[in-house]
């Protein structure tokens, strides 16, 4: 027979005996369609991370106090406002730093209020978080130097206090612990990303307002700053290091009462997470595709055995071993296939379901060609074993077989 002539006998073998032939194939369904999905939701948690931090200087530093008996320090720290100064001076490769301190305050707008994140910053924060704005713009150093009572909304904040952010809302004063501050912006969403600080569901002030009318100067600082790119964040870590040692008069070997932490390293723990359960779900559909493919070469050696005298009869006429190895292959292969065709059709078809429920999923060709890739290798290795036992048996033993 030829080529063609096995195809079309294989076929006709698996569409007289449709029911069985799909209940072989419902393993490679599953598999191919979990193969689907699992690539979609690990490229989509990708694209979540890759969003959450787009926002953010991956190069940006954080650098906190220690706290006494949670750190490496063992004293009260040292850190303090004039350190951003010290950092200017003796740490080169940082171009930018803003004190932050943060608490909680009572925010309210007509009938409006609910207790808020405050966090006191300085002008160089805009450039330090990328904030984008809906509305107006951010506070400037005389703001911080006046001592001015002007705020930054967060997203969630200005939809929680005012519902339409279509409005104007500029120039209008909402009650921060009973005292009037005047709306400087709106921010767009930002999400958690500046170093945990979750700026949607905050209010930016001027350090100095915060410090000396809600805070006072018992807040706890932290320091953002910035290295001048992502490969002198290394450098910039180890000159600020020196620098606050020296600034903080820490003998040598004596702990850090400071922590410093960057960005990038959050980044890339982020992906590693995303990327680690991505190969974890796709190790799962690969099992569940091998299972699939042990039950088509479970159902390839029943049929096999059923006819073992229709396989004795087409070598008697003529069939070769190759004829006979081919045919059973080529079943093997087009249910493997055709499992994986319905498969990706299910998994596709999932895709924007999952999106309407708001889980993250990114469709792609490259989904597709793992699953079918899968599934085809499933059906070559598999079917081989059934197909060769068919191939090497004795004909006339074949044409006896009760």
């Amino acid at each position: 027979m030829n080529l063609h002539e096995t195809l079309k006998v294989a076929l006709e073998g698996i569409w007289l005996n449709k029911v069985r032939s799909f209940l072989t194939i419902l393993g490679i369904i599953i598999g191919t369609a979990t193969v689907i999905l699992v690539v979609a939701v690990g490229m989509g948690s990708q694209k979540a991370v890759n969003n959450q931090f787009s926002k953010l200087n991956v190069s940006t530093l954080y650098i906190q106090q220690n706290v006494p008996g949670q750190g490496s320090g063992t004293t009260d720290s040292k850190l303090s406002i004039s350190d951003i100064e010290v950092l200017k001076e003796k740490a080169p490769s940082i171009v930018l730093a803003s004190p932050q301190i943060s608490g909680r305050a009572e925010a309210s707008f007509g009938t409006n209020g609910l207790s808020v994140t405050l966090l006191g910053v300085s002008d160089s924060y805009e450039k330090l978080t990328n904030l984008r704005f809906i509305q107006g713009q951010f506070f400037s150093k005389e703001h911080e130097a006046n001592r001015d009572r002007i705020a930054v909304l967060g997203s969630d904040i200005a939809e929680s206090m005012f519902l339409d952010l279509e409005s104007d809302l500029l120039g209008q004063q909402i009650m921060l612990n009973n005292q009037r501050y005047l709306i400087a912006g709106i921010l767009e969403r930002v999400g958690d990303s500046s170093g945990g600080t979750n700026i949607d569901e905050s209010i930016l002030i001027p350090y100095t307002t915060a410090e000396r009318y809600i805070l006072g100067s018992d807040a706890k600082l932290r320091i953002v700053a910035q290295a001048k790119e992502l490969d002198s964040v290394n450098t910039a870590i180890r000159e600020a290091t020196e620098a606050l040692r020296e600034a903080h008069y820490l003998r040598r070997g004596e702990p850090n009462d400071f922590g410093i932490r960057d960005a990038g390293s959050k980044l890339a723990s982020a992906q590693q997470t995303a990327q680690t359960m991505s190969i974890l779900l796709i190790s799962i559909a690969t099992i569940v595709l091998i299972v699939g493919g042990i039950g088509i070469m479970n159902v390839m050696l029943v049929s096999v055995r059923e006819r073992i005298k229709e396989i004795g009869l087409r070598m008697a006429i003529g069939a070769r071993k190759i004829d006979i190895l081919r045919q059973f292959l080529f079943e093997a292969i087009a249910l493997s296939l055709l499992g994986g065709i319905i498969g990706i059709t299910i998994g596709q078809v999932a895709i924007p379901v999952m999106q309407y429920y708001d889980v993250e999923t990114v469709g792609s060709m490259w989904g597709v060609l793992v699953a079918i890739g899968f599934s085809g290798i499933v059906g070559v290795f598999f079917g081989f074993y059934p197909a060769y036992k068919a191939a090497n048996l004795d004909p006339i033993e074949a044409l006896r077989y009760e």
